[in-house]
Protein backbone atom coordinates (compact mmCIF):
# COMPACT_ATOMS: atom_id res chain seq x y z
CA UNK A 1 0.00 0.00 0.00
CA UNK A 2 1.72 3.66 -0.72
CA UNK A 3 2.12 6.25 1.78
CA UNK A 4 -0.55 8.06 0.35
CA UNK A 5 -2.81 5.26 0.35
CA UNK A 6 -2.06 4.04 4.34
CA UNK A 7 -2.23 8.02 5.13
CA UNK A 8 -5.97 8.38 3.56
CA UNK A 9 -6.68 4.94 5.21
CA UNK A 10 -5.49 6.34 8.55
CA UNK A 11 -7.27 9.72 8.47
CA UNK A 12 -10.17 8.15 7.47
CA UNK A 13 -10.31 5.63 10.38
CA UNK A 14 -9.79 8.61 12.33
CA UNK A 15 -12.60 10.36 11.32
CA UNK A 16 -14.40 7.28 11.87
CA UNK A 17 -14.11 6.64 15.15
CA UNK A 18 -14.08 10.41 16.10
CA UNK A 19 -17.60 10.57 14.54
CA UNK A 20 -18.87 7.09 16.74
CA UNK A 21 -18.16 9.72 19.79
CA UNK A 22 -20.79 12.16 20.57
CA UNK A 23 -23.31 14.11 23.22
CA UNK A 24 -25.95 11.65 23.98
CA UNK A 25 -29.93 12.26 23.26
CA UNK A 26 -31.32 9.93 25.85
CA UNK A 27 -32.36 11.92 28.88
CA UNK A 28 -32.44 10.37 32.03
CA UNK A 29 -35.49 11.08 34.02
CA UNK A 30 -35.77 13.81 36.42
CA UNK A 31 -38.26 14.55 39.02
CA UNK A 32 -39.68 18.34 39.73
CA UNK A 33 -37.66 19.63 42.74
CA UNK A 34 -36.90 22.40 44.76
CA UNK A 35 -34.44 23.39 47.93
CA UNK A 36 -34.82 26.18 50.06
CA UNK A 37 -32.51 27.51 53.39
CA UNK A 38 -32.32 30.31 55.79
CA UNK A 39 -28.75 31.73 56.24
CA UNK A 40 -28.16 29.30 58.85
CA UNK A 41 -25.41 26.66 58.07
CA UNK A 42 -25.28 23.38 58.79
CA UNK A 43 -21.65 21.73 59.12
CA UNK A 44 -20.10 18.95 57.94
CA UNK A 45 -19.72 16.37 61.01
CA UNK A 46 -23.01 17.87 62.69
CA UNK A 47 -24.93 15.34 64.14
CA UNK A 48 -28.65 14.63 62.79
CA UNK A 49 -31.95 12.80 64.00
CA UNK A 50 -33.72 11.13 61.60
CA UNK A 51 -37.28 10.04 60.76
CA UNK A 52 -39.62 9.16 58.30
CA UNK A 53 -43.28 9.30 57.77
CA UNK A 54 -45.73 9.42 55.05
CA UNK A 55 -48.36 7.30 53.57
CA UNK A 56 -49.40 5.49 50.04
CA UNK A 57 -53.13 6.61 49.69
CA UNK A 58 -53.55 3.88 47.16
CA UNK A 59 -52.88 0.85 49.87
CA UNK A 60 -54.32 -0.60 52.95
CA UNK A 61 -52.02 -1.26 56.18
CA UNK A 62 -48.98 -0.37 57.69
CA UNK A 63 -46.15 2.21 56.43
CA UNK A 64 -43.17 0.89 58.80
CA UNK A 65 -41.39 -1.59 56.64
CA UNK A 66 -41.25 1.36 53.93
CA UNK A 67 -40.53 4.01 56.76
CA UNK A 68 -37.47 1.48 57.71
CA UNK A 69 -36.41 1.06 54.00
CA UNK A 70 -36.17 5.16 53.10
CA UNK A 71 -34.59 5.72 56.52
CA UNK A 72 -31.84 3.63 55.97
CA UNK A 73 -31.31 5.06 52.46
CA UNK A 74 -31.71 8.83 53.87
CA UNK A 75 -29.27 8.07 56.30
CA UNK A 76 -26.27 6.51 53.68
CA UNK A 77 -26.47 9.46 51.95
CA UNK A 78 -25.89 11.99 54.68
CA UNK A 79 -22.87 9.57 55.78
CA UNK A 80 -21.79 10.04 52.57
CA UNK A 81 -21.98 13.31 53.11
CA UNK A 82 -19.99 13.45 56.13
CA UNK A 83 -22.68 13.94 58.95
CA UNK A 84 -23.33 11.97 61.80
CA UNK A 85 -26.77 10.04 62.72
CA UNK A 86 -27.44 9.91 66.00
CA UNK A 87 -30.59 10.28 67.96
CA UNK A 88 -28.54 10.92 71.06
CA UNK A 89 -28.42 14.64 71.74
CA UNK A 90 -28.59 15.75 67.67
CA UNK A 91 -27.78 19.03 67.08
CA UNK A 92 -30.44 18.79 64.21
CA UNK A 93 -33.47 16.93 63.61
CA UNK A 94 -34.22 15.93 59.82
CA UNK A 95 -37.43 14.59 58.71
CA UNK A 96 -38.61 12.99 55.79
CA UNK A 97 -42.04 13.00 54.38
CA UNK A 98 -43.83 11.11 51.14
CA UNK A 99 -46.85 10.52 49.75
CA UNK A 100 -48.39 8.96 47.00
CA UNK A 101 -52.00 9.90 45.66
CA UNK A 102 -53.76 7.67 42.90
CA UNK A 103 -54.55 10.47 39.55
CA UNK A 104 -56.67 9.68 36.49
CA UNK A 105 -55.20 11.59 33.79
CA UNK A 106 -56.50 13.07 30.47
CA UNK A 107 -53.65 15.45 28.68
CA UNK A 108 -51.54 15.99 25.98
CA UNK A 109 -48.38 14.34 25.81
CA UNK A 110 -45.94 16.52 23.76
CA UNK A 111 -42.33 16.82 23.40
CA UNK A 112 -41.84 20.19 25.15
CA UNK A 113 -40.32 19.60 27.94
CA UNK A 114 -39.50 21.70 31.17
CA UNK A 115 -36.12 22.05 33.77
CA UNK A 116 -36.49 23.01 36.95
CA UNK A 117 -32.87 23.85 38.34
CA UNK A 118 -31.23 23.25 41.88
CA UNK A 119 -30.58 26.51 43.21
CA UNK A 120 -26.94 27.28 44.84
CA UNK A 121 -25.56 29.72 47.24
CA UNK A 122 -23.21 32.23 45.69
CA UNK A 123 -19.30 31.59 45.97
CA UNK A 124 -20.06 27.12 46.70
CA UNK A 125 -19.45 25.03 44.90
CA UNK A 126 -22.01 22.67 46.78
CA UNK A 127 -24.60 21.75 44.68
CA UNK A 128 -23.30 23.23 41.70
CA UNK A 129 -21.82 19.87 39.74
CA UNK A 130 -26.08 18.80 39.88
CA UNK A 131 -27.27 21.93 38.77
CA UNK A 132 -25.19 22.30 35.28
CA UNK A 133 -26.49 18.08 34.44
CA UNK A 134 -30.05 20.42 34.93
CA UNK A 135 -28.63 23.26 32.61
CA UNK A 136 -26.92 20.73 30.10
CA UNK A 137 -30.24 18.91 30.21
CA UNK A 138 -32.34 21.98 29.00
CA UNK A 139 -29.68 23.01 26.54
CA UNK A 140 -29.92 19.83 24.79
CA UNK A 141 -33.74 20.00 24.14
CA UNK A 142 -33.30 22.94 22.26
CA UNK A 143 -32.16 20.89 19.37
CA UNK A 144 -35.47 19.27 19.24
CA UNK A 145 -37.75 20.57 16.42
CA UNK A 146 -40.09 17.92 15.91
CA UNK A 147 -42.80 18.10 18.01
CA UNK A 148 -45.33 15.20 18.41
CA UNK A 149 -49.21 15.40 20.42
CA UNK A 150 -51.23 12.57 21.63
CA UNK A 151 -54.75 12.99 23.97
CA UNK A 152 -54.60 9.96 25.96
CA UNK A 153 -56.28 9.15 29.44
CA UNK A 154 -54.24 6.99 32.08
CA UNK A 155 -53.99 6.05 35.70
CA UNK A 156 -51.07 7.17 37.09
CA UNK A 157 -49.50 7.70 40.53
CA UNK A 158 -48.07 11.28 42.14
CA UNK A 159 -45.71 10.76 44.66
CA UNK A 160 -44.04 13.77 46.45
CA UNK A 161 -41.50 14.07 48.82
CA UNK A 162 -40.06 16.63 51.18
CA UNK A 163 -36.91 16.44 53.73
CA UNK A 164 -36.77 19.09 56.04
CA UNK A 165 -33.88 20.16 58.42
CA UNK A 166 -34.74 22.08 62.18
CA UNK A 167 -32.05 23.27 64.27
CA UNK A 168 -32.76 24.81 67.69
CA UNK A 169 -36.39 25.28 68.75
CA UNK A 170 -37.61 23.28 65.80
CA UNK A 171 -36.58 26.22 63.33
CA UNK A 172 -37.02 25.40 60.03
CA UNK A 173 -33.56 25.90 58.21
CA UNK A 174 -33.60 23.56 55.15
CA UNK A 175 -35.93 21.99 53.23
CA UNK A 176 -36.01 20.10 49.91
CA UNK A 177 -39.06 18.82 48.27
CA UNK A 178 -39.39 17.44 44.94
CA UNK A 179 -42.96 15.16 42.97
CA UNK A 180 -43.39 13.05 40.08
CA UNK A 181 -45.75 11.53 38.24
CA UNK A 182 -45.36 7.97 37.40
CA UNK A 183 -47.03 4.53 36.21
CA UNK A 184 -45.47 2.69 39.30
CA UNK A 185 -47.42 2.67 42.92
CA UNK A 186 -43.65 1.62 44.66
CA UNK A 187 -42.49 4.68 46.03
CA UNK A 188 -39.51 2.95 46.77
CA UNK A 189 -38.33 2.40 43.26
CA UNK A 190 -38.25 5.99 42.26
CA UNK A 191 -37.80 8.07 45.18
CA UNK A 192 -34.05 7.22 45.60
CA UNK A 193 -33.29 9.51 42.95
CA UNK A 194 -35.17 12.79 44.28
CA UNK A 195 -33.74 11.99 47.33
CA UNK A 196 -30.09 11.93 45.86
CA UNK A 197 -31.06 15.44 43.97
CA UNK A 198 -32.02 16.96 47.18
CA UNK A 199 -29.26 15.86 49.39
CA UNK A 200 -26.85 16.89 47.04
CA UNK A 201 -27.28 20.61 48.01
CA UNK A 202 -26.29 20.15 51.14
CA UNK A 203 -22.59 20.51 52.30
CA UNK A 204 -20.36 17.64 51.59
CA UNK A 205 -16.76 16.70 53.15
CA UNK A 206 -14.63 15.41 49.79
CA UNK A 207 -12.59 13.38 51.88
CA UNK A 208 -15.36 10.98 52.78
CA UNK A 209 -14.88 7.86 51.78
CA UNK A 210 -17.68 5.49 50.79
CA UNK A 211 -18.05 1.75 51.91
CA UNK A 212 -18.53 -0.76 49.15
CA UNK A 213 -18.41 -4.79 49.31
CA UNK A 214 -15.77 -6.48 47.42
CA UNK A 215 -16.90 -8.63 44.65
CA UNK A 216 -15.95 -12.67 45.20
CA UNK A 217 -13.49 -13.33 42.62
CA UNK A 218 -15.70 -16.37 41.35
CA UNK A 219 -18.47 -14.51 41.25
CA UNK A 220 -17.57 -11.60 39.01
CA UNK A 221 -19.74 -12.80 36.41
CA UNK A 222 -22.49 -13.86 38.39
CA UNK A 223 -22.91 -9.89 39.42
CA UNK A 224 -22.33 -8.52 36.57
CA UNK A 225 -25.05 -10.37 34.61
CA UNK A 226 -27.37 -9.56 38.24
CA UNK A 227 -26.93 -6.08 38.36
CA UNK A 228 -24.88 -4.79 34.86
CA UNK A 229 -25.84 -6.68 31.62
CA UNK A 230 -28.46 -4.76 29.93
CA UNK A 231 -28.93 -2.07 32.64
CA UNK A 232 -29.40 1.83 32.31
CA UNK A 233 -28.03 3.49 34.73
CA UNK A 234 -28.69 7.16 36.21
CA UNK A 235 -25.95 9.54 37.12
CA UNK A 236 -27.07 12.64 39.64
CA UNK A 237 -23.91 14.59 37.60
CA UNK A 238 -25.12 13.78 34.52
CA UNK A 239 -28.43 14.18 32.51
CA UNK A 240 -27.57 11.30 30.10
CA UNK A 241 -28.07 7.36 31.05
CA UNK A 242 -24.80 5.13 31.49
CA UNK A 243 -24.24 1.36 30.50
CA UNK A 244 -21.74 -1.27 30.40
CA UNK A 245 -21.26 -1.83 26.52
CA UNK A 246 -24.73 -2.12 25.13
CA UNK A 247 -23.92 -5.00 22.37
CA UNK A 248 -22.50 -7.50 24.72
CA UNK A 249 -24.71 -10.91 25.02
CA UNK A 250 -25.63 -12.67 28.35
CA UNK A 251 -23.97 -15.99 26.51
CA UNK A 252 -20.74 -13.87 25.55
CA UNK A 253 -19.67 -13.90 29.24
CA UNK A 254 -21.16 -17.41 30.61
CA UNK A 255 -19.12 -19.15 28.13
CA UNK A 256 -15.85 -17.66 29.55
CA UNK A 257 -16.02 -18.86 32.92
CA UNK A 258 -14.36 -22.11 32.76
CA UNK A 259 -11.55 -22.78 29.49
CA UNK A 260 -11.21 -25.73 27.40
CA UNK A 261 -10.89 -28.38 29.66
CA UNK A 262 -14.06 -26.92 31.81
CA UNK A 263 -11.46 -25.98 34.59
CA UNK A 264 -12.08 -22.43 35.84
CA UNK A 265 -9.74 -19.80 34.99
CA UNK A 266 -8.65 -16.53 35.87
CA UNK A 267 -10.68 -14.15 33.31
CA UNK A 268 -11.16 -10.85 32.59
CA UNK A 269 -14.98 -9.90 32.75
CA UNK A 270 -14.81 -7.04 30.78
CA UNK A 271 -11.84 -4.99 28.79
CA UNK A 272 -13.27 -1.70 30.32
CA UNK A 273 -12.90 -2.93 33.73
CA UNK A 274 -9.55 -2.67 35.30
CA UNK A 275 -10.17 -5.00 39.18
CA UNK A 276 -13.29 -6.93 38.64
CA UNK A 277 -13.57 -7.31 42.72
CA UNK A 278 -14.06 -3.53 42.07
CA UNK A 279 -17.36 -3.87 40.76
CA UNK A 280 -19.54 -2.86 42.79
CA UNK A 281 -17.55 0.76 43.13
CA UNK A 282 -17.79 1.09 39.69
CA UNK A 283 -21.28 1.11 39.86
CA UNK A 284 -21.98 2.66 43.21
CA UNK A 285 -20.14 5.65 41.42
CA UNK A 286 -22.20 5.74 38.53
CA UNK A 287 -25.25 5.91 40.52
CA UNK A 288 -24.07 8.63 43.15
CA UNK A 289 -21.47 11.01 41.38
CA UNK A 290 -22.55 14.55 42.06
CA UNK A 291 -19.33 15.90 39.66
CA UNK A 292 -18.79 14.79 36.06
CA UNK A 293 -15.43 16.42 34.21
CA UNK A 294 -15.66 16.92 31.18
CA UNK A 295 -13.09 15.74 29.12
CA UNK A 296 -11.85 17.16 25.57
CA UNK A 297 -11.77 20.40 25.33
CA UNK A 298 -10.52 22.72 27.59
CA UNK A 299 -12.59 25.87 27.28
CA UNK A 300 -15.00 26.22 29.99
CA UNK A 301 -15.99 29.35 29.82
CA UNK A 302 -19.49 28.34 29.20
CA UNK A 303 -20.21 24.62 30.79
CA UNK A 304 -23.72 23.93 29.17
CA UNK A 305 -21.61 23.88 26.01
CA UNK A 306 -22.75 19.97 24.46
CA UNK A 307 -19.66 19.80 22.72
CA UNK A 308 -18.36 19.25 26.35
CA UNK A 309 -20.06 16.77 27.23
CA UNK A 310 -18.89 13.88 24.33
CA UNK A 311 -16.68 12.40 26.86
CA UNK A 312 -16.62 12.89 30.49
CA UNK A 313 -15.00 10.96 33.91
CA UNK A 314 -16.02 10.31 37.27
CA UNK A 315 -14.12 9.82 40.20
CA UNK A 316 -14.43 8.70 43.79
CA UNK A 317 -12.89 7.19 46.84
CA UNK A 318 -14.14 4.14 48.37
CA UNK A 319 -13.14 1.31 51.26
CA UNK A 320 -13.72 -1.98 50.12
CA UNK A 321 -15.24 -4.30 52.68
CA UNK A 322 -14.24 -6.66 54.29
CA UNK A 323 -11.05 -6.50 53.01
CA UNK A 324 -11.09 -2.22 54.62
CA UNK A 325 -8.77 -1.87 51.44
CA UNK A 326 -8.89 1.89 50.59
CA UNK A 327 -9.18 2.55 46.63
CA UNK A 328 -9.49 5.82 44.38
CA UNK A 329 -11.44 4.62 41.23
CA UNK A 330 -11.94 7.01 38.29
CA UNK A 331 -14.55 5.68 35.07
CA UNK A 332 -14.01 7.43 31.63
CA UNK A 333 -17.81 7.73 29.78
CA UNK A 334 -18.15 8.12 25.58
CA UNK A 335 -21.22 9.39 24.24
CA UNK A 336 -23.48 7.77 22.01
CA UNK A 337 -26.74 8.61 20.59
CA UNK A 338 -28.33 5.90 22.90
CA UNK A 339 -26.28 7.03 26.24
CA UNK A 340 -22.89 7.06 27.70
CA UNK A 341 -20.83 4.10 27.12
CA UNK A 342 -18.15 3.00 29.83
CA UNK A 343 -14.93 3.23 27.88
CA UNK A 344 -12.71 2.59 31.21
CA UNK A 345 -13.22 1.43 34.66
CA UNK A 346 -10.07 0.90 36.81
CA UNK A 347 -8.78 2.32 40.17
CA UNK A 348 -6.63 4.98 40.07
CA UNK A 349 -2.85 5.26 41.00
CA UNK A 350 -1.70 8.45 43.17
CA UNK A 351 -0.71 10.29 40.17
CA UNK A 352 -3.70 9.70 38.21
CA UNK A 353 -5.83 10.74 41.49
CA UNK A 354 -3.70 13.65 42.24
CA UNK A 355 -4.50 14.79 38.49
CA UNK A 356 -7.98 13.86 38.21
CA UNK A 357 -8.15 16.30 41.57
CA UNK A 358 -6.46 19.37 40.22
CA UNK A 359 -8.49 19.49 37.31
CA UNK A 360 -11.60 18.64 39.26
CA UNK A 361 -10.73 21.84 40.94
CA UNK A 362 -10.52 23.56 38.31
CA UNK A 363 -14.03 22.63 36.67
CA UNK A 364 -15.15 23.68 39.76
CA UNK A 365 -14.13 27.52 39.59
CA UNK A 366 -15.50 26.98 36.20
CA UNK A 367 -18.64 26.74 37.44
CA UNK A 368 -18.88 29.10 40.47
CA UNK A 369 -17.58 31.78 37.99
CA UNK A 370 -20.39 30.44 35.53
CA UNK A 371 -23.07 30.63 38.27
CA UNK A 372 -21.68 34.03 40.11
CA UNK A 373 -24.06 36.44 37.84
CA UNK A 374 -24.84 39.24 40.22
CA UNK A 375 -22.54 42.06 41.02
CA UNK A 376 -21.47 42.13 45.08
Amino acid sequence: MSNYKLSLVTILSVILILGCVTVPTHRTWRPWMRTLSTQSEIPIGTALSVSVSGKTHALLGSEDLVFVELKSEIIDLLERRGFVVSDSSPQHELVLIYGTERVEKQQISSSNLTVDYLTSVTGSSTGLGVSIAQAVSAASLKSLTAQEQSIETSIEYSHSVAIEIRGANQQLIWKGESTWDTPNLDVTTSIQLAMKLLISALPRDESHRSRVFEVKQSHTLNYFELYCLGRWFACPALPFRISFRTDRLPEETSRRRFDKDNEPREISLLEEVDEESALAAYVDLITNAEYALPLGDKNWEKPIRLELWKKVRLGGSYTLVPSEREINVLIDLSGKSSGYEIKKAWIATDKEWREFHSRMDDWRTALVNFYDVFEK
